[in-house]
């Protein structure tokens, strides 16, 4: 026997009690390889596709200008985004928790933000963001 329920869609409520719902696509939120610890919520982008996060040189920069403010490593949390590629703003909010993001070199479109003007502090919600060229 062929039950064809196309035609009729009170058939098909008839044969099925239970409700139906459609699930979207979950997609996976991203995993980001960063380095330092993210003790203080600070997020630090830049874009090298040379290096697996920052080149000696760069990170000894780096590293004076955070002692300069009374940052360290275990500070913040630095991702190259070479290495992740397409990443928007929000993952990187939700996967940080930072309240502070400074982008070297990073243009704020390809975050999928808006336009931000570099070297000015930009309030987005809770997070500050400055934006400026790269490290060296």
């Amino acid at each position: 026997m062929n039950l064809n329920t196309n035609d009729n869609p009170i058939a098909l409520s008839l044969l099925m009690n239970d409700d139906l719902y459609v699930i979207p696509d979950k997609t996976e939120a991203p995993v980001f390889d960063y380095f330092g610890d993210n003790k203080r919520f600070v997020l630090i982008l830049h874009d090298d596709v040379n290096t697996k996060h920052i080149n000696d040189v760069e990170k000894d920069f780096l590293l004076k200008i955070l002692a300069a403010v009374k940052l360290n490593q275990e500070s913040i949390a630095l991702v190259n985004l070479a290495r992740h590629k397409n990443v928007i703003f929000d993952q990187l909010k939700v996967f940080f928790a930072c309240s502070k993001v400074i982008a070297f070199g990073i243009n704020p479109e390809s975050l999928k933000l808006s336009s931000y003007s570099a070297y000015q502090l930009h309030q987005l919600g809770a997070v500050q963001l400055l934006f400026t060229d790269s490290i060296t």
